[in-house]
């Protein structure tokens, strides 16, 4: 941006350029530009690298826990569930019976993971409108930043661009 600013004023205050000065100078202009558009992708690269990283940090913020909760759930069910098969299996019922009492506890155990399940998904569906809000704003915000800094560069290269055709001008080119 300083250069491309100096390079203008440079160019305004020659009073009689030869071909020499405007060939340099164009080639000069040319480098310049193609610095200004290698620095605004590099910075939109960085900005889009930098809003995933704090988006990832954040989705497993919200995330993590509900996997967690849904994890300690269902292994606090198939305890429950084993420790009621283990207590059908030493008591004194047999045949019909047993068998009625083992598919009750199943029943029991099935319908638990169902409703961890359904929590589980619920928690999951809310945190994801959460993060793709987050997403959305940051998006629009960084898109702000990246217009700004490309009617910047573009100003730039048109000052420049007029720059060397006033010096041509001059030259009597």
């Amino acid at each position: 941006m300083r250069a491309a600013k100096a390079q203008i004023n440079r160019l305004d205050h020659v009073r009689h350029p030869g071909k020499n000065y405007i060939h340099t100078a164009s080639k000069r202009n040319a480098r310049i530009v193609g610095q200004l558009n290698a620095r605004r992708s590099k910075r939109n690269k960085q900005r889009a690298a930098y809003l995933q990283d704090k988006l990832n940090a954040y989705s497993n913020e919200l995330i993590d826990p509900v996997n967690e909760r849904y994890s300690k759930g269902v292994d606090a069910a198939k305890r429950e569930y084993r420790r009621d098969v283990d207590r059908i299996n030493r008591g004194n019922d047999k045949g019909r019976k047993k068998q009625a009492a083992l598919r009750r506890a199943k029943r029991q155990y099935e319908t638990r993971l169902d409703r961890l399940a359904a929590v589980r998904s619920e928690q999951l569906q809310r945190a994801n409108e959460n993060i793709a809000a987050t997403k959305q704003l940051n998006e629009k915000f960084y898109k702000r930043i990246s217009d700004r800094e490309k009617r910047e560069v573009k100003s730039l290269k048109d000052g420049l661009r007029r720059a060397l055709a006033d010096l041509r001008n001059r030259g009597g080119r």
